[in-house]
């Protein structure tokens, strides 16, 4: 059975920290994974192959964030639900984000696809790594309706309270990956294809684990009438998740402002970018995961309609984010120093 946790009673900031410290650990994995990615490649395929990952990086952010943000936001909806205990309307919400899901999931499929190469000729990627570039965003965004179907998957359970269930996903995903990596890419030598190929499968693999664990739970088993389309809730659900996933799409603007300097210095400059990219990652975790709690704990609250928890809840979540990055900060910089990558 999954983990639910009623977030809507108990100490906020161990509520938020124990609810928080299974998503920095899945954070850590997906970083460490693509570590792991970054020195298969290099080792296996040499340094021009990590280049044309490093091109690519921004441009992949620009999807996958995206495709994070819609699907968080869609989740707003079903925690909210669930801390009013209006389970049947939980049910219809769920429906209503699994087919919103798949159209976004289509359309982004296609836009994306259509925009690889004008994208990364606007930042002005090296001649030398274009068709390697090229070749990972095809494959990673032709798996976009994975992708979006793991976020989703994964975004459900942490609004519903479990963040434990994601953190096992990712953890099996991580090692699969890693196989995957060694297998493409050092056994079958199908370089930057096998890696990205690898990604997406290891995708695959966590929202499969994560879908068992929602079958498992009894009050989110849909039925037939559940799926009637409902667009009272599709509208709702578009007003808090376009603007999340285009919040996190902006963000990355600003790295490919940066890429497109980068892509002027030569490979070289480019893959050293690359590999120190991957540690900077891991000192994000702690961010992303407390984004992620609150996410739950205010809109279960917000369902609850219990003003005063949420105003609890910030105030320990800014104490836990202060304490954490000046940890995470002195951890990182001595981890970046002894790195072999």
């Amino acid at each position: 059975m999954a983990r639910v946790t009623d977030m809507t009673h108990g100490r906020p900031i161990r509520l938020i920290l124990l609810f928080s410290l299974p998503l920095m650990l899945s954070s850590v994995f997906q970083q460490l994974y693509t570590i792991v990615d970054t020195i298969i490649i290099g080792r296996g395929v040499g340094m021009q192959a990590l280049a044309s990952i490093g091109a690519a990086d921004w441009i992949n952010w620009l999807v996958l964030w995206g495709l994070q943000g819609f699907t968080q936001g869609f989740a707003i909806l079903a925690a909210q639900e669930f801390g009013a205990g209006a389970y049947d309307r939980l049910r219809r919400v769920l429906a209503m984000i699994i087919k919103l899901s798949c159209w976004f999931g289509i359309a982004v499929t296609i836009i994306s696809l259509l925009l690889v190469r004008p994208l990364l000729t606007l930042l002005h990627t090296d001649p030398a790594v274009f068709g390697g570039a090229q070749t990972y965003l095809y494959v990673q965004f032709g798996g976009s309706l994975i992708i979006i179907a793991y976020n989703m998957a994964a975004a459900v359970l942490r609004c519903l309270g479990d963040s434990k269930t994601p953190l096992l996903a990712i953890i099996a995903a991580s090692f699969a990956n890693i196989a995957l990596d060694l297998l493409f890419v050092m056994g079958f030598g199908w370089g930057i294809f096998g890696a990205s190929f690898a990604t997406v499968l290891a995708q695959l693999i966590a929202f499969l684990l994560c879908l068992r664990s929602l079958r498992r739970l009894p009050f989110v088993q849909l039925a037939k009438a559940d799926w009637k389309t409902d667009p009272a809730i599709l509208l709702h659900l578009c007003r808090l998740g376009i603007p999340t996933g285009l919040q996190m799409s902006m963000i990355t603007l600003g790295g490919m402002v940066l890429q497109s300097v980068l892509n002027g210095f030569g490979v070289v400059f480019v893959a050293s970018y690359t590999a120190a990219n991957k540690l900077y990652g891991i000192l994000e975790s702690a961010s992303v995961a407390f984004g992620y709690a609150m996410t739950a704990y205010m809109g279960q609250n917000r369902g609850a309609r219990n003003a005063a928890r949420i105003d609890a809840g910030i105030r320990a979540v800014l104490v836990l984010s202060i304490g954490f990055t000046a940890a995470w900060s002195g951890i990182i910089s001595g981890l970046g120093r002894s790195s072999g990558i």
